[in-house]
């Protein structure tokens, strides 16, 4: 970004709903809901000892490191004093470090290439004079390929060594927001500039303010300010600042070529001379040189190295999808066609590119997408778009199948921690639950067949239909199973006599654990896949997606019974009461026939939560915490799955459960 522009603050995915207790609460209104509220890239840099950034080229990333250090934050200056939009419905604050926390003295330092955290930092002429209070801003770490892991297990280390020292480091989404980071590291998504963002910025048009995704991106709106005339395209916009900066139409072409050789890695002199621009501009550049090619060609170059090509085509497509459809098609029939070792990532390229019509390729896409989720293919943000596209088009899978869980008994509980202790064993009767977390698509119908109020603001989006239906109460759910119940039994799914409901604590922690024991002679939980922590098996706080993410997109976290997403994605309301008070439950362990299941139960009482979800740490996103809420409150971290069981004859509890010692 030009320095002769002011910094734009830049806002993270991250909210002060979020940071309230994960948003857990009760709203004084069923009518409103809280609007999201984003703290700035600065704030969060204030909050979190080890943070990572990251955003897509031309996110603002090395601009932001600069402004770290020009705002000079160990001499405790002001930062930004004018307000900072936060949403674009009209909520706005300055941007402040924490307050009462000392700013510490920033220290710069970029990644060439694959290398270890002693070289990056024998580069500093006097490492061992830095202050004991400093902020080691370490930037383009997706450059380190292979060598990351190692690289970030070093800094969480050296930050063991050097408690005054805080680090924050900066990478491209791809590859940085698939890797399995450290527990310690915390991992946000750096967003788009909001259309509020735009529009405060001083000298913004109308136009400019107004501006689609291509001036979403920090760098491109900043470029856009120094080009005249509109641009529709990131690609357009480029092209034309590159004519206006270049002497000659050859010149242009002469950079796009060198900008072509630097992403194909190519040692060539135009490559390592002619370009000297901003490394935002590659992708783009290189496009041009790329739409001189036929399809084939192209495709095949993507088939040899999704990760160095995906961004330059999408920038090409994006142009052609307005100037030059034909060619679209042409490009994805190619892409679909390739084979090899990358054919699912060519898949997925050529279903973004078409978009909305797959055409003559739609089973061979969707099937290609399916495969995607269903095997955690590809790296996660990755899998996430092909989540999307799947949803879009009409997801095949079975989201609504029901998981058989056989009589028997288990070990409940843990002594990880005071409310889910003590573990004792319990005798459970045979019962169906729902592989999935309930959908947007299934809740969906339900609110188009009753005409229910749905708190949610997203959940009707056709890319999120294969997501967890959230910002459900728990008379909601109820509401949901009454209906499903007679839908089945009409329909002949389920027989005259079953019933559709919400587990129950035991039955939902049966599914999640199956038969597993807690691990000898320590105060640990069990996860659905096993004894041990295992990061990147579930969307939780290290996956950093901070939203909930197509269901089943986490195939090497399924449960034992075959149930997916039970840790992390989002809370799970269950039947089961937990008492007044949020900090400790009033139906304790071990789990007794106490009334705890009582469906009438006063209001005020809260109602059992499990699982976790997506801001959750491993210590949450378990098979025994267990969380709580009131039946009256509602965030978009909690949704709910189903059980169906025979109705059976007896008292309050349903005559679900036996319960016995340990």
């Amino acid at each position: 970004m030009s320095s002769e522009h002011p910094y734009l603050p830049l806002l993270v995915a991250y909210t002060h709903e979020d940071a309230a207790a994960k948003g857990l609460r009760k709203l004084a209104s069923q009518d409103s809901i809280q609007r999201p509220v984003h703290f700035t890239a600065l704030e969060m840099a204030g909050r979190e000892r080890l943070l990572m950034l990251t955003g897509e080229h031309g996110s603002g990333k090395t601009r932001f490191a600069h402004h770290l250090l020009q705002l000079q934050v160990a001499q405790d200056q002001a930062p930004t004093a004018a307000p900072v939009p936060r949403n674009d419905y009209g909520d706005s604050l300055p941007e402040a470090w924490p307050p009462g926390m000392a700013r510490p003295a920033p220290v710069y330092l970029a990644i060439d290439g694959p290398q270890t955290l002693a070289t990056l930092l024998a580069a500093l002429p006097a490492m061992h004079a830095l202050p004991d209070y400093a902020l080691l801003i370490i930037d383009d770490i997706e450059r380190l390929g292979v060598a990351a892991p190692a690289f970030l297990q070093d800094v969480v280390a050296l930050a063991v060594q050097r408690p005054g020292w805080r680090f924050l480091l900066l990478g491209a989404s791809e590859p940085c927001a698939s890797w399995i980071l450290p527990a310690a590291l915390r991992r946000h998504a750096l967003l788009p500039l909001l259309a509020a963002q735009r529009s405060a910025y001083a000298g913004t048009s109308a136009e400019h303010a107004a501006g689609d995704t291509v001036l979403a991106n920090p760098a491109r709106f900043v470029l856009s300010l120094q080009v005249a005339g509109s641009h529709a395209t990131d690609y357009a916009l480029i092209r034309a600042w590159l004519l206006q900066t270049s002497s000659t139409v050859q010149d242009a072409d002469a950079l796009a070529l060198a900008a072509f050789q630097a992403t194909a890695g190519t040692p060539a002199p135009a490559a390592t001379t002619l370009f000297t621009g901003p490394r935002y501009l590659l992708p783009c550049l290189a496009a041009m040189h790329l739409a001189t090619l036929p399809a084939p060609a192209i495709a095949a170059l993507f088939a040899d190295a999704p990760e160095r090509w995906r961004a330059p085509l999408l920038a090409l497509t994006r142009h052609w999808q307005q100037t030059a459809p034909a060619q679209v098609k042409a490009l994805a029939a190619a892409l679909a066609g390739t084979g090899g070792r990358h054919r699912l990532a060519a898949c997925l390229l050529a279903a973004q590119l078409l978009g909305e019509e797959f055409g003559a390729l739609h089973g061979q896409l969707l099937l290609a997408l399916r495969r995607i989720v269903e095997e955690g293919a590809l790296s996660l943000p990755l899998r996430m778009q092909a989540g999307r596209l799947l949803a879009r088009h009409g997801d095949p899978r079975a989201l609504d199948e029901l998981v058989s869980v056989a009589a028997g008994s288990f070990v409940m509980g843990s002594d990880s921690h005071p409310n889910s202790s003590p573990p004792h064993r319990l005798q459970l009767a045979a019962y169906r639950i729902g592989r999935y977390p309930v959908t947007n698509a299934q809740y969906g119908a339900f609110i188009e067949a009753t005409g229910r109020h749905w708190h949610s603001q997203s959940g009707r989006q056709p890319e999120r239909a294969s997501m967890p239906a959230v910002d459900l109460t728990w008379h909601d759910a109820r509401a949901y199973c009454a209906w499903l119940t007679a839908q089945w039994r009409s329909s002949g799914r389920i027989g005259a006599h079953d019933v559709v409901r919400l587990p129950s604590e035991p039955e939902w922690e049966y599914a999640a654990r199956g038969r597993q024991a807690n691990p000898p002679d320590q105060p640990a939980p069990v996860y659905p896949w096993g004894r041990d922590w295992a990061a990147g098996r579930c969307n939780g706080e290290d996956s950093g997606i901070n939203d909930v993410c197509t269901v089943g997109l986490f195939p090497a976290g399924r449960a034992g019974t075959g149930c997916d997403d039970m840790a992390g994605q989002v809370w799970e309301w269950t039947s089961t009461l937990w008492g007044s008070e949020m900090a400790a439950p009033s139906f304790r362990y071990p789990y007794a026939h106490d009334g705890r299941d009582d469906l009438q139960a006063s209001p005020d009482i809260r109602r059992v939560l499990r699982g976790g979800c997506f801001s959750s740490g491993p210590e949450k996103a378990n098979c025994s915490y267990r969380g709580s809420l009131e039946p009256d409150g509602f965030w978009r971290g909690n949704g709910f799955r189903i059980v169906v069981q025979g109705q059976l004859p007896a008292g309050p509890e349903d005559g679900r459960s036996d319960y016995g010692p340990l």
